[in-house]
This record gives structure tokens, sequence and C-alpha cells, in this order.
């Protein structure tokens, strides 16, 4: 008796990301949290979360109200 070729697993598409929300997104800022730790987490740069927040300085205090969208 011939023994059938295993067949190969069907591709799948990788899972679509969700779309970023429509409006401007903010962030409280919370023990241990950094810009950079922000920025990746909201898949943008610290550069863009000091400008969208009117911000020289990449000094955070906890519970500050941070738009990072």
């Amino acid at each position: 008796m011939a023994r059938r070729p295993a067949e190969a697993p069907e591709a799948r598409p990788a899972p679509a990301r969700p779309a970023p929300p429509a409006g401007p997104v903010y962030h409280t800022v919370e023990r241990g949290d950094t810009l950079f730790s922000l920025a990746r987490r909201y898949d943008t740069t610290v550069q863009a979360i000091l400008d969208l927040n009117a911000q020289r300085s990449a000094d955070i205090r906890v519970g500050q109200r941070l738009r990072v969208r």
C-alpha cells in the first residue's frame, strides 16, 4: 500500500493591524513610564510626543496627561 504525501499546511495571511483611532490619543503617565517607552507603545517617536505637547524637555511626571497621537 502506497502512502500519500503529507499535505502542506495552508498559508494564512498575517492578522491585520487595527486602524488607529480617528481622534487624538492621550496617556496618563504612570510610575515607570518614560517618553521612550510611550513612543514604543504607541508606535511613534519621542520627538513627536514632545511636539504634540509643546514640550522642550523630556521630563515627565506621574499623573501628567500627554497626547501621544
